[in-house]
């Protein structure tokens, strides 16, 4: 009887799991220094549906185009305006976004309106965001989105709980 009840219990805890957490693989290097390539996260799919999005969170979404599961970062949220000079984002043109740990890389794009519904997302590293010009400006709708990071868990050296956010936003 004990064995059937912790076999039901495991079932019930992986079906969880499963139902609740992706398991991403970093494979590019869009979001150095916050998460390396090699990387894996865990990505929570259950807190999008419970909390709003906030800025500056990392959020996991299918790629249309590739296909693939993207990682960036909020940086806009629906109905607000965005543009970029020299690196620096605007929000509503008298908020200044600072950004301490990304990458630059001359980013640069005139006044956007993200739409409501949607967010507006880059990566952290300009550098690669840069080198795929038009593609690096999107705007996801939230119900695109995977899940939010949550867990640094490969390698175990540089587990964490969430990956910091070491910005004014």
């Amino acid at each position: 009887m004990w064995l059937l009840s912790s076999l039901l219990a495991l079932l019930f805890v992986c079906l969880l799991f499963t139902l609740c957490f992706k398991p991403v693989k970093i494979g590019n290097m869009s979001m150095y220094s916050t998460l390396k390539e090699g990387e894996l996260v865990l990505v929570d799919c259950l807190r999008i549906h419970l909390k709003n999005l906030g800025r500056g969170e990392m959020v996991a979404y299918r790629d249309p185009v590739s296909g693939e599961i993207l990682i960036k970062r909020v940086i806009g949220l629906g109905g607000e305006t965005i543009r970029a000079e020299n690196d620096t984002i605007y929000i509503n043109e008298d908020f200044r976004l600072e950004e301490n740990f990304v990458i630059a890389g001359g980013l640069n794009f005139s006044t956007l309106t993200i739409p409501k519904g949607s967010v507006f997302v880059l990566f952290d590293n300009r550098h690669y965001e840069n080198g795929i010009t038009n593609r690096g400006l999107e705007f996801v709708r939230m119900e695109d989105i995977i899940g939010v990071v949550g867990l640094r868990i490969w390698p175990f050296s540089f587990f964490s709980v969430k990956a910091e956010k070491d910005t004014t936003y």
